[in-house]
């Protein structure tokens, strides 16, 4: 009898070192198995939490991607020393930031393998002046970042001043980004009460696209006077336009926009900073999440964006099929990250 008492608390002990080797084994523990394993139940389901941001960074954004690689090869082949503007945009609810820090963080580091003894400086424009800001205005705003601040400028010395004394010391590359908000390009750049009750915003009421040229006019004759760089070394803005103003622009729109980035690249001036306007950031179709998960369970197998259950990468596929119940269906990637997220894990 006591050796049979002994062999159930051992089969206690191993079915526990799978959570805790050296957790003790409580009255009950192997009828609690026995039930587990008959039903194949779980004793207990949690929230499913991502290994990382880098997660939903590789759901499919492939047009971005690759017209961000083309341009900047177009731009290096160029070998122009001007700066190079990068412009996305579309809804706030497809995450502008997951596809700004795939750039950065992934794409860019393989566009300048042949250049790794200059590192990549990011930093953030967090205080950005009004779209409307004429281009002498956008000096003092960009010489309260901590990359232009320095002990050793005079400080007699004008906001463009410290700038351009700066920046040709920088030992790498400079990459800056930064995010408007369509609701920011109505009248004088402000959000009156009028306005903010208009659900449509200022893009309904004026059938044009002229503001936001108008501000990417300004935001390129302020680049065209930023010091040149030396020795390869490249300046890039990246640069988020989010449309919060509870409408998409129309393809009209979408299309005028780039026509207008079309003529400035047309343009003869060896001056002007290279301009490149991304296609716009559309919800993810089931395709697309399809795809996204088969891409997860390839690179998970070499650790790229943190070891996951392979089984667990599965039941993510098998809720994303339930989510696109209906093969027309899009979804804006915070919705599908937010019911992603719902998924319930056993522990």
């Amino acid at each position: 009898m006591e050796k049979q008492g002994q062999d159930i608390r051992a089969e206690g002990d191993r079915s526990v070192a799978a959570r805790d080797i050296n957790a003790p084994v409580h009255s009950g523990d192997v009828y609690k198995n026995f039930i587990i394993n008959l039903f194949g139940k779980s004793a207990k389901r949690v929230r499913w939490e991502p290994p990382n941001k880098k997660f939903f960074q590789t759901c499919d954004r492939t047009p971005q991607v690759k017209e961000f690689e083309c341009g900047f090869k177009s731009h290096v082949t160029s070998k122009t020393t001007r700066p190079m503007i990068v412009l996305l945009h579309g809804h706030e609810e497809e995450e502008h930031d997951l596809i700004l820090d795939r750039l950065e963080e992934d794409e860019l580091p393989k566009l300048l393998k042949k250049d790794l003894d200059k590192p990549v400086h990011p930093t953030y424009w967090h205080q950005l002046p009004p779209p409307h800001t004429e281009p002498g205005g956008y000096w003092e705003s960009i010489s309260r970042l901590v990359s232009f601040i320095s002990p050793e400028t005079e400080v007699s010395s004008s906001d463009e001043e410290k700038v351009r004394t700066l920046v040709p010391s920088l030992q790498g590359h400079l990459l800056i980004k930064a995010t408007y908000f369509t609701s920011e390009f109505r009248s004088g750049g402000s959000r009156s009460s009028f306005q903010a009750a208009n659900p449509f915003g200022y893009f309904r009421r004026d059938r044009s696209i002229e503001p936001i040229t108008d501000w990417l006019d300004k935001l390129t004759r302020f680049w065209r006077e930023w010091p040149e760089i030396e020795g390869g070394k490249m300046v890039i803005f990246l640069v988020s336009l989010k449309n919060d103003s509870g409408v998409l622009l129309e393809n009209e729109k979408i299309g005028r926009l780039k026509e207008w980035g079309k003529k400035y690249q047309e343009r003869t001036d060896q001056a002007l900073p290279t301009l490149l306007i991304l296609s716009g950031l559309t919800p993810i179709t089931a395709g697309d999440a399809k795809r996204w998960c088969e891409y997860l369970k390839e690179i998970n197998k070499i650790k790229k964006i943190g070891r996951e259950d392979p089984e667990r990468l599965e039941e993510i596929e098998r809720r994303v099929a339930r989510i696109y119940d209906k093969p027309d269906l899009t979804l804006p990637m915070r919705r599908l990250i937010d019911k992603i997220k719902k998924i319930e894990v056993a522990v």
